[in-house]
Formats: C-alpha cells, structure tokens, sequence
C-alpha cells in the first residue's frame, strides 16, 4: 500500500470535497476537474450503476457488511484516468465520524497497482 498520500474525500450525496495532489498525479484528473462533482469521471461506466448501489447500501449500515465483505480492507479497482486509460488501482476505505459519532465523509486512498 502507498502512504495515503493519494486520497479523495467524499459525503454521503457523492460529493467529492477533496482530492489530493497525489491523486492527481496518479490519474491526471485534478481537483478542479473533480471537487464539487461526483466521482463519475473515475469510474468506469460499465461499474457507475453498482458502485453508486454499493455506495447507498454500505451508508445505510455505516460499512458494516462492506467490513465483512472485505475484511482485507482494500478494493482493486479500474480507475479511469484523464488520459483514457484504465488503470488498477488499489483503494482502501476508511470513515470518519463528527463527535456525536455519526458517520460524515468518506476517505478513500489509492495506490497504483503495477
């Protein structure tokens, strides 16, 4: 795994509202082409429709059956990137919580599979 360097942020309307300089390197695609939008432009549109049923399920039970189903802790995932290409990328979902506990944003981090 990389050192969480390349990371995007995501609520829970989909809305990306970070996405790092290192994440951009690995996929041509820069914060302003993405914050403020959806992930679609990563995503490969064979995979919007089931990542977005995920993404919906998964929130509903605050990740507790995506935990179980990856208990490894990482997805690999075809990443499309600004040049066209699709590239694996492996990503690791982790949560973060405001202070009464409830989930907030998502962060996801990529590193590059060779």
């Amino acid at each position: 795994m990389n050192d969480n360097k390349a990371f995007l942020v995501v609520d829970r309307d989909h809305k990306v509202l970070f996405w790092s300089d290192e994440l951009a390197e690995l996929t041509g695609h820069t914060a302003q082409d993405i914050v403020g939008g959806n992930m679609d432009p990563i995503i490969h549109p064979d995979l919007r429709k089931m990542h977005y049923a995920g993404f919906e399920r998964a929130w509903d039970d605050n990740f507790v059956a995506l935990d179980q189903k990856i208990p490894e802790g990482f997805l690999d995932v075809p990443t499309h990137c600004k040049d066209g290409e699709y590239r694996t990328m492996r990503i690791r979902i982790s949560r973060a919580n405001n202070s009464a506990g409830n989930l907030m944003v998502l962060v996801a981090s990529f590193c590059l599979i060779e």
